[in-house]
């Protein structure tokens, strides 16, 4: 047997399925079945002999082609029609998401040529084609759509069998067309040589479409899962839903459904099929135009309408064609199409009239599932879309046609992607061991971007069950935030605190409260006590010490003495005898103001000369008195630090400080009140002349001013600080202009605050052999190395600490010196105005200039949430701070780099600006200080 009649047979079924619940499937077909007359007969048996004869002798007059250049790639198409190509690009920017380098072979783009058989394969074929299809049709319903589809399907199906009689090297196939000969014939071949099979759905199906039988299986909606029925025991392929309408955030859409609805007059658009009716068309025209609620008629034809039957129809019509889909706003008024989901997806208002084609009446179930309104022809079009109501109902109702209308698709939708993309990993690699992180990966995306809540009350045995390793997740989640994931900082927010059932979601909990400065109340604190020491577990040491110390880091940070004790009373890993070196410190500066059972002395035991430096160094107060300044402690620094950082020291860091030695004047202000009563001398001096004066801050982030000099920070660096600030990267030419205008705001500085020894110290311990291995040490050198390579440093008077702020600005009554010797204040900074109102007497002359804020505090009630990221808006600042700042303003600018720019402004027109940073969010409390 040449033909595997059980593979063959069962691309017959396929091709006829949807022509026998389409009773006008000929309107489509139209003159290609007018020779087709024969089969009106009502002898079946005369009928089903001369649909035989039909076939085989018009396939003996064509004969076997195969296809040119078809030589072996990874995947194996047939796309040819706008929208299977479109499916087509989809399929590949998914495979392309875990799968590089996958090759393909489009057969539809290939040359077919005759193939030669002996007479003797000839009368062979001819014989099994003739048995196959009276054997079919004894039992099957036939019409001349069937007939014809039938004889294009074996043409098809032999081209194929033939081309790939020698054995091939393809991986996979896709096909985005389930019922056509042509297609269904490569599919079916595809099977044949058990080639996995991927199928994306190209556009809205009905009851009729054939069962799937892909290995995988890429539908638009629950409807189309439902009505494939995925259940069905014959399909075993895995099923995907994922939309190919991403509507705009929902309110937009349904902000712009009900604009137009609300309009008194609108445009209408009448949207064709490819069997329309003529004579119903034209009434309907002459209906619209009679109209007065319509302000003017456009047709947008169906693809397959040829331009010679347009140019007839306008004409008769008098009325303009859209070529594409307008942009402009109108009603839509659509036969029996699918356009009509992606028409309301992009927020047009969209009423069916069936009575423009000869398809079964609300063909694809839009009327009945009450997305779709019905309308007749003579109707008043404006009391219809008068009446609809885009509802919570519409919205649930459009859920099922087009995912995207739910909530938070968009990480649905990434998850979904990427899942598709390795399933077909899979199938080019046959190696599932490769792939199971990328799943587990995957999985936990979709729990946490996703189905937040719901994850919060998976236990951890149910999530071992399931497959998760909690120790990879914690990892995961770990990489994910230092990679400043924005759909991860996104789901802080959502994140509630009580009721975890597992340590992931404790994860979260955890990172919410020290990353977006949530406050826990004491029971928040008590339960995350009691779950992370005794909720059951399966994890490996090092991550459980991540839990541990992240927990210990809440305590302190906001000052829970008696969590603290009950912590050390209950840990698994770490205790007073082990701490990491900046927990000792934070909770040596903790327990020096409190009072507690804990022996404060058990912190400094076992602690090597360095971190005993480091110790002293940092958690030591002004009134301790010290015995060291900032020169000696450099030298100490570079004695004590392992040989591999103690010369990078001496590289990077010393030559910068000897070369802005006699200027530096504040780098001791956290140790020294001297260094301090110096520093607000000056500010007030200035304040009382009216002397314009600015003073920024650089520290490792400021790395970023000089990434176009020096090559310390990377471009992922860059960019990381660019997620971590505004939640988003910028383009190259906004980034270059930002950096350029960052450069020359250092021009005009008086005082600039820098890395000091204090910070190398607290960012390194007596192990660390190099500070290049970390974003914040290769952003503290490009400051340096920036800095000590800049022309502007000649213009610079004084130089200090880059955590001045912190050390001029401690108080509520730090600000309100300053503010009180000052004619006029003016703070720039993302923190609401009326939370600044409440800290300051009213008599006090104060003006406010709002920016956005920072990306970390971007659902912080303290702060303005609701615009768009700082890059994108600093000129129009910029001019604000033209119109508010006089000679003499005292300007306080907390903004984060950019508020570099600012600073300098305010210099320009007379202010004394001061770079407070960080010191505003501890003035109203917002917790998200660090702890050392």
């Amino acid at each position: 047997m040449i033909i595997d009649e059980r593979n063959f047979t069962l691309g017959l079924d396929r091709v006829s399925s949807i022509i026998i619940g389409n009773p006008n499937y000929g309107d489509i077909l139209g003159k290609r079945i007018v020779s087709i007359d024969f089969l009106e007969t009502e002898d079946n048996y005369k009928r089903n002999a001369l649909a035989v004869e039909y076939i085989c002798s018009n396939f003996k007059k064509r004969g076997v082609k195969t296809y040119e250049n078809s030589n072996s790639s990874d995947c194996l198409v047939f796309v040819k029609t706008k929208n299977n190509i479109k499916e087509f690009e989809l399929f590949k920017n998914i495979v392309a998401l875990r799968n590089n380098n996958v090759t393909y072979t489009n057969l539809a783009e290939s040359k077919l040529v005759s193939f030669k058989l002996t007479e003797k394969e000839i009368n062979l074929l001819m014989n099994e084609i003739s048995d196959i299809f009276e054997r079919y049709y004894h039992s099957k319903e036939l019409n001349a759509c069937i007939l014809y589809q039938h004889y294009q399907y074996l043409c098809a199906y032999l081209d194929f069998l033939y081309t790939f009689s020698c054995e091939q090297s393809y991986k996979i196939h896709f096909t985005a067309n389930d019922h056509s000969p042509i297609p269904v014939a490569l599919t079916v071949i595809c099977l044949k040589y058990n080639l996995s099979t991927i199928y994306f759905q190209h556009g809205s199906i009905s009851r009729y479409f054939p069962e799937l039988i892909f290995d995988l299986s890429v539908l638009h909606n629950q409807k189309s899962l439902d009505l494939y029925s995925l259940d069905n025991s014959r399909n075993i392929g895995k099923g995907f839903v994922l939309s190919r309408n991403l509507i705009e955030p929902l309110e937009k859409v349904l902000g712009k459904l009900k604009r137009i609805q609300e309009k008194s007059k609108n445009h209408v658009v009448i949207y064709l099929t490819a069997i329309f009716n003529k004579e119903e068309l034209l009434d309907l025209v002459v209906s619209l135009k009679n109209d007065i609620y319509v302000e003017s008629v456009y047709i947008k034809f169906h693809p397959s309408i040829s331009s010679n039957h347009k140019n007839f129809i306008l004409d008769i019509l008098s009325i303009s064609a859209c070529e594409t889909i307008p942009t402009f706003d109108h009603i839509a008024i659509i036969g029996n199409s699918s356009v009509l989901l992606e028409l309301l997806s992009s927020g047009i208002p969209s009423l069916n009239c069936f009575a423009l084609d000869s398809v079964e009446n609300d063909y694809y179930g839009f009327v009945a599932s009450g997305i779709a309104t019905q309308m007749r022809i003579g109707d008043n079009i404006r009391d219809i879309v008068k009446l609809i109501s885009y509802n919570s109902d519409f919205v649930n109702n459009v859920t099922k046609f087009n995912p995207s209308f739910s909530r938070n698709y968009r990480n649905v939708y990434d998850c979904v992607c990427d899942e598709i993309s390795i399933y077909i990993g899979i199938m080019l690699n046959k190696q599932f061991n490769e792939y199971k992180n990328y799943f587990l990966e995957n999985q936990m995306a979709k729990l946490i971007f996703c189905h937040t809540d719901e994850f919060r009350k998976i236990t951890n045995m149910e999530l071992i069950h399931l497959g998760f390793s909690i120790e990879n997740m914690i990892i995961f989640l770990e990489d994910s935030f230092k990679n400043r994931n924005r759909k991860l900082i996104d789901v802080f927010n959502d994140v509630l605190l009580g009721g975890a059932n597992n340590l992931l979601y404790i994860w979260l909990q955890m990172y919410k409260i020290e990353w977006t400065g949530f406050k826990p109340s004491l029971n928040h604190m008590d339960e995350l006590l009691l779950k992370v020491f005794h909720i059951e577990k399966d994890i490996g040491k090092k991550v459980y010490k991540i839990l541990e110390n992240k927990l210990l880091n809440i305590l302190i940070r906001y000052k829970y003495i008696e969590g603290i004790e009950k912590y050390f009373s209950s840990s698994n890993y770490v205790n007073i005898n082990n701490l990491h070196i900046n927990r000792r410190i934070a909770l040596l500066k903790l327990l020096n103001d409190k009072n507690s059972n804990l022996d404060i002395n058990l912190l400094y035991d076992g602690v090597s000369s360095y971190n005993m430096l480091k110790l002293e160094v940092q958690a030591i107060h002004k009134n301790d008195n010290l015995k060291i300044n900032h020169h000696s402690l450099e030298c100490e620094v570079v004695n004590l630090a392992t040989k591999n950082l103690s010369e990078e020291l001496k590289q990077y860091v010393i030559p910068v400080y000897d070369f802005l030695r006699k200027k530096m004047n504040f780098m001791d202000v956290s140790h020294n009140r001297e260094e301090v009563k110096n520093l607000k001398s000056l500010i007030i001096g200035n304040i009382q002349s009216s002397t314009p004066f600015c003073f920024t801050r650089l520290s490792d982030g400021e790395g970023y001013i000089f990434s176009k000099q020096q090559s310390f920070m990377t471009l992922d660096d860059i960019k990381n600080r660019e997620r971590h600030w505004w939640g988003c990267e910028l383009n190259s030419d906004m980034r270059e202009e930002i950096i350029d205008s960052l450069a020359m705001s250092l021009y005009n500085v008086d005082l600039i605050g820098i890395p000091t020894i204090y910070r190398f110290i607290r960012d390194s311990v007596d192990k660390t052999e190099s500070l290049l291995g970390y974003l914040q040490g290769r952003g503290m050198y490009n400051v340096l190395q920036g800095l000590h390579n800049s022309s502007s440093m000649y213009n610079l008077n004084f130089v200090g600490s880059d955590k001045v702020n912190l050390s001029l600005l401690t108080r509520e009554e730090d600000f309100v010196e300053l503010m009180r010797i000052a004619k006029h204040t003016v703070f720039i900074t993302s923190v609401k105005k009326s939370v600044l109102d409440s800290k300051f007497d009213s008599d006090l002359n104060v003006s406010y200039i709002e920016l956005p804020t920072h990306f970390k505090t971007s659902r912080n009630g303290l702060y303005n949430t609701n615009s768009e990221p700082l890059p994108f808006v600093y000129k129009e600042i910029l001019k604000e701070i033209d119109k508010t700042i006089e000679k003499g303003s005292l300007v306080f600018v907390a903004g984060g780099i950019i508020g570099k720019i600012f600073i300098e402004r305010c210099k320009q027109n007379g202010g004394i600006a001061i770079d407070v940073g960080s010191a505003i969010d501890m003035l109203v409390d917002a917790g998200i200080h660090s702890l050392h």
